[in-house]
């Protein structure tokens, strides 16, 4: 569920009038247990809703089935709209912005003309280029044909709600995209995957574990323990199927421990 500018207000007032304050959402948020109940937040319109990651963890506790994120994200936008931010967070908002579009512009954009690409995101092709070039030899073992792209989806402007940067910004790559025939993307970030299936959903994507060749097991030089913990990064509990996904590659480790609920690295 994305939240559009035109619906900004709207998200918010419809949870303001059919949230109990039950507090169950304060329980799994380190950043609730802080700064207080969503609707208090939303109602003093505090700078401190811009520390919310949007984890989603509210979401999937609300008794009410609501959507408390989308509200917290919709505050966002309103005081970016509104200019009632002071010069600390406008710095904040700028950096995330200068961020992203380092990912977007040389030497980091690559459009490679293929009709199926993998897209790693800014922070793997950032940090750990070798790993990009094995993934992309993996998937070309089912499409030799794939192609690589080298940007940046804007998540941090999703993040901060600056959803006008974003949606000029996701225009942008919908067109580069048309422009090179590419028809199906391949992310290797679970952020990336969210933008496009929220901002560009005709266009086919998949995240790379859904896509890399099953292996039987794992060769015995990567393992080096008897017991790993499993951890999914708070977007990748919006897709069950990723999740899967990530059991599967991991299927021969006779045992494991899976988190049931988003945690928060950006809050420690």
């Amino acid at each position: 569920m994305a939240v559009l500018p035109s619906g900004a207000q709207g998200a918010m007032e419809a949870f303001l009038n059919n949230c109990t304050s039950c507090g169950l959402c304060r329980k799994v948020c380190p950043f609730l247990r802080e700064y207080g109940l969503p609707s208090e937040i939303i109602k003093i319109k505090t700078e401190s809703v811009f520390l919310c990651t949007n984890c989603r963890a509210c979401d999937r506790v609300c008794p009410e089935s609501l959507h408390p994120s989308e509200a917290l994200l919709s505050l966002k936008y309103e005081l970016i709209k509104e200019d009632r931010l002071s010069e600390d967070t406008k710095k904040a908002i700028l950096s995330s912005r200068a961020f992203a579009m380092r990912g977007h512009r040389f030497p980091f954009v690559y459009y490679s003309r293929a009709e199926t690409v993998f897209w790693p995101g800014c922070s793997l092709q950032g940090t750990r280029p070798d790993l990009v070039r094995t993934v992309l030899k993996n998937l070309k073992i089912r499409d030799n044909k794939t192609g690589l792209v080298l940007d940046c989806c804007f998540d941090p402007a999703y993040q901060n709600g600056d959803l006008h940067f974003l949606t000029e910004a996701t225009e942008r790559i919908r067109q580069r995209l048309s422009d090179h025939g590419i028809k199906r993307v391949i992310t290797g970030c679970t952020n990336c995957l969210k933008i496009f299936r929220l901002y560009m959903p005709e266009i086919e994507t998949i995240h790379v574990l859904e896509a890399l060749p099953q292996r039987e097991s794992i060769p015995e030089r990567y393992i080096h323990t008897q017991k790993i913990y499993l951890h999914h990064p708070c977007p990748s509990f919006r897709f069950d199927e990723i999740r899967e996904a990530a059991k599967n590659h991991i299927s021969s480790l006779k045992t494991k421990a899976e988190s049931q609920m988003p945690l928060c690295c950006g809050l420690g």
